[in-house]
């Protein structure tokens, strides 16, 4: 493992702090998102979506620009702070748990919505395949006999 050689910028720590509130803002987006998809409020969730898409743009620049001055291997990183900046280091560990508490977030929302998904299509393979029943009836209201698929778009 390479020691990083670059010199510590003197606006990391200025980074860090800007990095740092974003990513705990974009943590709480998430949590929002988990509950918006579990509640079905749509409208809400769309402009949520918003917000964190802001939200999310402006932590990818922060960590290109940061990743530019100090790489992307946590160890290395963390071993050069050690060496040249120790008071950033609680940032930096923060900034990691952050990462970490956001990837397990977009995990879990991936999986409601994988769920979510399978479902509805299952819902839909039901309408269309799974049951026979009538689309139509006769005038003294008893169901027509029907041998195909229900069509959707059909009462």
């Amino acid at each position: 493992m390479a020691e990083i050689s670059a010199p510590l910028p003197s606006n990391l720590a200025d980074e860090l702090a800007e990095e740092l509130p974003l990513l705990s803002q974009f943590c709480s987006l998430l949590e929002q998102e988990r509950e918006l998809l579990s509640s079905n409020d749509l409208g809400a969730l769309s402009e949520l979506l918003a917000r964190k898409k802001i939200a999310a743009e402006r932590l990818h620049a922060l960590h290109q620009l940061r990743t530019s001055w100090i790489g992307t291997d946590g160890a290395r990183v963390k071993t050069y702070l050690q060496k040249h900046a120790p008071q950033l280091l609680p940032q930096w560990e923060g900034l990691l748990e952050l990462g970490r508490r956001a990837n397990a977030l977009n995990q879990l929302i991936g999986q409601i919505i994988t769920t979510r998904l399978h479902l509805n299509e299952q819902a839909l393979h039901l309408m269309m395949h799974g049951t026979q029943l009538p689309d139509n009836y006769t005038p003294d209201g008893l169901p027509t006999v029907e041998t195909g698929p229900r069509h959707l778009g059909s009462a």
